[in-house]
């Protein structure tokens, strides 16, 4: 009896031809971060990591099925999304063997009423500087213990509050983007750099604007500074948007993560979310990157990790510099 190919079948030929358009039309829409200007667009572009592991999961069955062409096609496809997040995992220097400034970030979560767990964890990882988001009234009652270790505070009209153990020279308020924008010189090993620090808004359709305009602040400022230069924030932004691309184009600094990872910091589990609790079972799939630390090329990076959850709906973020004399 002669042999009838697998893929000649109606039924096999079908699950081909669904398996590999699912392919090609996630890498597309990958792609569209390349021209996500549009506020619905630039949605997309934050799920690449999400993109890359269906496309492989769609892979393997594909394979197995073995018709040659969709098999290369897919391959293509898949080696298309890699390009976009596997350099993150790439060392772009070394790393120097010691840090001499290290920074906090962490979005406290306004619905989050536990300051135990953050304050435990300041005392854990001693840092210089701590950037605390999201904060309210209760939130600086809370962290009013750390003032005995981290004397110099900055607390903006609204949001955010540094915490550090150095001076905070000439702490700024700048721009007129709804939210806080912060600036603060710093002196480290004899060296002054600048503290930057934001939280723009969401990028709901209905308030993107606001927060391109704040990120497009921030990008002129620090344009005029002429000392290194750390920004650290909830930048409600992953570094696939076009809007991150162009501040960091614009700008010249480069992200600390370089080298460690995509390291996700949103959506955490947390206690204190309204979200239904099937819909919070499915956070895990929806990790992406929003909380970044950038720095001035000379600034060298030592590590950069995510810290224990403090009940949040984001991960604390945590970057060790060594700033040169």
């Amino acid at each position: 009896m002669p042999s009838y190919p697998l893929t000649k079948l109606p039924l096999v030929r079908n699950l081909v031809w669904l398996l590999g358009s699912g392919i090609v039309l996630l890498t597309l829409v990958s792609l569209l971060s390349l021209v996500a200007w549009h506020p619905y667009l630039e949605l997309t572009s934050h799920f690449k990591v999400q993109y890359l592991m269906l496309s492989s999961l769609l892979l393997v069955p594909l394979g197995l099925l073995r018709h040659r062409t969709w098999v290369l096609v897919a391959l293509f496809c898949v080696a298309l999304q890699l390009v976009e997040v596997m350099p993150w995992y790439v060392p772009s220097a070394i790393a120097p063997p010691s840090h001499n400034l290290r920074i906090l970030l962490s979005n406290l979560y306004v619905r989050n009423q536990n300051p135990d767990k953050i304050l435990a964890l300041i005392e854990a990882e001693k840092p210089d500087i701590a950037v605390f988001q999201e904060r309210d009234e209760h939130w600086l009652q809370s962290l009013e213990p750390l003032k005995t270790q981290m004397p110099y505070v900055f607390e903006a009209p609204k949001d955010i509050a540094v915490f550090s153990r150095i001076p905070l020279e000439n702490p700024t308020l700048f721009g007129s983007a709804k939210q806080d924008l912060i600036s603060a010189t710093i002196t480290v090993n004899g060296r002054k750099a600048m503290l930057v620090t934001t939280h723009p808004l969401p990028p709901l359709p209905s308030l993107a604007a606001f927060r391109n305009a704040e990120l497009q602040q921030v990008t002129d400022y620090i344009q005029k500074q002429k000392t290194p230069i750390v920004l650290i924030g909830d930048l409600n932004t992953t570094m696939w948007s076009p809007y991150y691309k162009r501040l960091k184009s614009k700008t010249g600094l480069k992200n600390t993560r370089q080298g460690y990872g995509i390291l996700p910091t949103w959506p955490a589990p947390t206690q204190f979310a309204s979200t239904h609790p099937l819909l919070a079972s499915l956070k895990p799939l929806l990790w992406i990157p929003i909380d970044h630390a950038l720095v001035s090329p000379e600034i060298q990076v030592r590590d950069t990790r995510v810290g224990a959850n403090i009940d949040s709906d984001h991960l604390p973020f945590i970057v060790d510099l060594f700033i040169p004399n």
